[in-house]
């Protein structure tokens, strides 16, 4: 597998993923964070960014941080403790869940095997979160994106890899 950064918003139970090309605080990831609190209404907002205390995530933090108009609380969950913070676990095996869905229906319909280094797996990743966010209506009748600033999406979308 690729290496994939999830990011979780408590808030509205959101998620988000994005394939990197190595770990650390490289401009494009920065950007990427940066843009996607700004998307979601909490650009002016002090958001605490969480994460476990490797080294690689903490450099990306502390550049979000400080690439961020307002103070940005960094957070580490304990030390070699993975079940410290079991909202961020849960989210990351419902991003998996949904990336595995999308490559098993887009392998069945192409009738061929999709390796990891596939150019569509980087929009897979993405996509997965995207319709988590935009399309899975949860418990109270609402989709993650309609608690960020936000609306229902009311357009109509083809599936994952589906000629248009």
């Amino acid at each position: 597998m690729p290496k994939i950064l999830v990011m979780h918003d408590d808030s509205a139970d959101a998620i988000w993923a994005i394939q990197v090309e190595r770990k650390g605080a490289t401009d494009e990831v920065v950007t990427w964070i940066v843009n996607k609190l700004e998307e979601t209404g909490h650009g002016g907002d002090p958001v605490a960014l969480k994460s476990d205390q490797e080294e690689s995530i903490m450099a990306v933090k502390r550049a979000v941080a400080a690439r961020r108009p307002v103070q940005t609380p960094l957070v580490e969950s304990q030390v070699r403790v993975s079940k410290s913070n079991p909202v961020v676990e849960r989210a990351i095996g419902k991003w998996r869940a949904q990336f595995r869905k999308l490559k098993i229906h887009l392998e069945s319909e192409i009738k061929m095997r999709i390796e990891q280094h596939h150019p569509m797996v980087p929009w897979m990743v993405a996509w997965a979160s995207e319709v988590l966010v935009k399309y899975k209506v949860r418990k109270n009748g609402r989709t993650a994106y309609e608690d960020l600033p936000g609306h229902r999406v009311r357009r109509k979308i083809a599936g994952f890899g589906e000629y248009v």
